[in-house]
């Protein structure tokens, strides 16, 4: 018997798609490029060595992105959890101040502070006007849920099916 709930994430947007395939594309270029310069012959050892490590550096930033990307949330007995191929992010469902359908009005104007913005989603920390500091787990814009959280900050997801997962929310005591 299953002791959670599980919502995935909403389908890309079309913004996230383009950025993912083209930060995608220039740094499998990038890698190429110093692979084929290193390769060079009568290149000084130590000077092809920089360039192989240089290489190396792309997949690295590539992998690591998605890895932070999130995957789904689950609603567990007490907490809400963001799983992601790296340290899945949890909250407290108690931590939790209530819970609401969101819209790209509610992050006009917001500025990165720490994450990423538009690679496999938008994710980390952001400075929304709207909402204050935030933490966000999206994938669109046009699919969101935002839960202000009791410890001033506020959580911002995008499940595919928002209005279930709020119900889910709050049938499981987060406020609503």
């Amino acid at each position: 018997m299953l002791n959670y709930t599980q919502f995935p994430v909403a389908r890309w947007s079309k913004t996230v798609v383009i950025v993912t395939v083209a930060v995608s594309v220039a740094l499998c270029a990038e890698s190429v490029l110093m692979f084929f310069i290193a390769s060079i012959q009568g290149m000084e050892p130590w000077f092809r060595t920089v360039f192989i490590l240089a290489g190396l550096i792309p997949p690295v930033i590539l992998l690591t992105m998605f890895a932070f990307a999130p995957l789904s949330y689950r609603i567990e007995r007490e907490e809400l959890v963001v799983s992601r191929l790296a340290r899945n992010y949890r909250v407290p469902l108690n931590k939790i101040a209530s819970v609401r359908r969101g819209d790209a009005m509610d992050l006009r104007g917001s500025t990165r502070t720490m994450g990423c913005g538009g690679f496999a989603g938008f994710y980390g920390l952001f400075s929304v006007p709207a909402l204050g500091k935030s933490r966000l787990f999206i994938t669109r814009k046009d699919s969101l849920v935002i839960l202000p959280l009791t410890q001033g900050r506020t959580l911002v997801l995008s499940p595919k099916d928002p209005e279930a997962f709020v119900k889910a929310i709050e049938e499981a005591g987060g406020k609503s």
